[in-house]
């Protein structure tokens, strides 16, 4: 099903905790030059745990339209409510 390099993207975030999406841009940017074949949001880089529902979702929202299909978006979906794990998989689905 994938390929390639899949890289399991950190946060940035400010010091008061605010995700720094001028840097996370940078990061998506420096992946698609690269040659990255997917982007796991969330992903076993420690955000799964941290991250609220809320920024997760504005992580992929934020992805979806810069990789825009160059790069496979895969959210970090671990998770005990089967009700969240679809509302992720319907937002990532292109």
């Amino acid at each position: 099903m994938f390929s390639g390099s899949l890289v399991a993207i950190v946060t940035p975030m400010h010091p008061d905790g605010a995700i720094d999406w001028a840097a996370w841009g940078r990061l998506l940017a420096l992946h698609l030059s690269a040659g990255t074949s997917g982007i796991v949001v969330g992903g076993t880089t420690g955000e799964s745990v941290t991250l609220t529902d809320a920024e997760l979702l504005a992580l992929i929202e934020h992805a979806r339209p810069r990789l825009a299909g160059r790069a496979a978006l895969i959210a970090g979906a671990g998770s005990s409510s089967t009700a969240a794990i679809r509302l992720l998989l319907s937002i990532c689905m292109i």
